[in-house]
């Protein structure tokens, strides 16, 4: 069911005039073939208006966009029934509301704009007609979308922008690898936007050289030719690529409860009735989406208008803790993505801060990191180095025996509690229920390694927790303790991890 972009649900019911009749000469399509038969006609670009019968917004923009493009042989006009046309019609343009413009060019889509907007809409008009030109934009790393391409930009640019316009992205040749490829996305279920190289040769030939396409040294998979598969903007591959994906590994069974506990990230189940080809390219996706920057918010709205209260909440406490500079990533937009990064992080609600590819938490952990004073967001995060240390600089004297022996007291204890297992971890909250990412994942790795290892919950004692920092000279947590010794925290047990045995590693033979 589409919904009426405004939010009012059904306005009123319309007749929509047939196609060809005197109240409306405009083209109606109900197919990606259709739109398709437009461009071979010689058009630059197609403006497709999906709207339905009881969309009286989009009956006002219909005469918006005709105005606009006031009978140009150079861009077509058409009009999609939203709720009538072919489902790969809506799924290939990523159509989620009505009215809703998208103008497609040769080369794919190259505009779209939501809700009943007439200024966005008669923007995007001018500028596919040439006259306006596109303001000055930051492509945001799987944000969708991405302004009109020219023959003039340079081919990784060009190349980026046309992979941004859909989740997954096809650009074929017309050759029989390309239409097998097309045909096994269809089959699984998949939407996806197509590019065809052949409507612009120099690019093609460009694509072709910067993916050493026919000669040796290509993409991950080995292709040689077209197709090359993108997902959110990162490249699968090609035919061979696309075809293994689509494989169950023999190999590939149910994981038992113990394993599925261990296992970091967890690739999202297949919903009912998804494909090995399908989930397989989630994950993809979500690898991708999770790494596109240092510092991944996945929320609903953006920053500039987020769209539920938890998400304004983490955007302020992101700013106010010297967090300033982090890509976003709108999960309203993208179902499969809202769905399966429930799983990826192991986490069901939203919004999801991801740092340097690792899940960290939501805004309640972000509201316990900010709440701990003297050490800023951005110094807990990593993003920023904590200021040196100045030993006792404009601090009183400890003049008073009672403060030496408390601190005394403070001291046995934490050298009590760090000896307290042969390793170690102060967390936040305990293994089985860890209360940040970076200790859900710290007790990962400690499991598949098979090391036994002692917990201390520092979110329930603030002295221990203020205690550590000073004790162990390290601002951030968790920490980890071999035998009374501080090893480090998160960071140092990933590279020990793939330097090789992290258990010898750390207990020894």
């Amino acid at each position: 069911r589409f919904l009426d972009w405004s939010g009012r649900g059904v306005v009123r019911t319309m007749a929509l005039p047939e196609a060809g009749s005197p109240s409306d000469p405009r083209v109606r399509v109900s197919s990606v073939d259709e739109v398709g038969a437009l461009l071979e006609g010689g058009r630059e670009a197609v403006a497709v208006v999906f709207t339905a019968t009881w969309d009286a917004p989009g009956a006002q923009m219909l005469d918006v966009v005709e105005a606009v493009l006031d009978n140009t042989s150079r861009v077509s006009l058409a009009v999609a029934d939203a709720e009538a046309c072919a489902a790969a019609l809506v799924d290939t343009y990523g159509v989620t509301s009505v009215p809703t413009l998208v103008v497609v060019a040769r080369l794919g889509v190259v505009r779209r704009v939501e809700g009943a907007d007439a200024a966005a809409w008669t923007k995007a008009l001018r500028i596919t007609l040439g006259a306006d030109q596109p303001a000055a934009q930051t492509i945001i790393p799987g944000g969708g979308g991405g302004g009109p391409t020219t023959a003039k930009q340079p081919v990784d640019e060009r190349l980026w922008q046309l992979v941004q316009t859909a989740p997954l992205t096809l650009l074929v040749d017309g050759g029989a690898a390309s239409a097998e490829t097309a045909a096994l996305l269809h089959a699984n279920g998949l939407a996806y936007a197509v590019v065809d190289v052949r409507k612009d040769a120099a690019f093609g030939d460009a694509v072709a050289a910067r993916y050493h396409l026919g000669g040796g040294g290509g993409p991950p998979d080995g292709n040689t030719s077209f197709p090359l598969l993108f997902a959110s903007g990162a490249l699968v591959g090609g035919a061979d690529a696309v075809r293994a994906l689509a494989t169950p590994a023999s190999s590939e069974a149910s994981p038992s409860s113990e394993d599925a506990a261990t296992a970091a990230p967890r690739p999202p189940p297949p919903e009912a009735g998804d494909s090995v080809l399908k989930a397989r390219l989630l994950t993809k996706r979500l690898e991708t989406l999770t790494t596109r920057s240092k510092v991944v918010l996945f929320m609903k709205g953006a920053p500039g208008a987020p769209k539920c209260k938890f998400s304004r909440q983490t955007c302020d406490l992101l700013e106010a803790g010297g967090v300033d500079d982090y890509a976003s990533y709108d999960i309203l937009e993208d179902p499969d993505v809202r769905r399966g990064l429930k799983t990826y992080s192991n986490w069901p609600t939203f919004p999801q801060l991801y740092v340097d590819g690792a899940f960290v938490g939501g805004v309640d952990i972000l509201k316990e990191m900010a709440a701990d004073e003297g050490t800023s967001l951005a110094e807990q995060l990593g993003l920023v180095d904590p200021p040196p240390k100045e030993a006792a600089a404009g601090a009183p004297p400890k003049a008073a025996d009672e403060h030496d022996s408390q601190q005394d007291g403070l001291t046995k204890r934490l050298e009590s509690l760090v000896s307290a297992s042969e390793v170690m971890l102060f967390m936040k909250g305990s293994p089985e229920a860890p209360r940040c990412g970076f200790s859900r994942t710290i007790c990962e790795l400690l499991r598949q390694a098979d090391v036994a290892f002692g917990s201390f919950d520092i979110l329930q004692d603030n002295e221990v927790r203020q205690g550590l920092k000073t004790y162990s000279n390290w601002p951030t947590f968790p920490q980890l303790y071999v035998k009374g010794d501080l090893i480090g925290g998160l960071d140092i047990l990933q590279e020990m991890a793939q330097d090789g045995d992290l258990k010898t590693q750390l207990l020894g033979d």
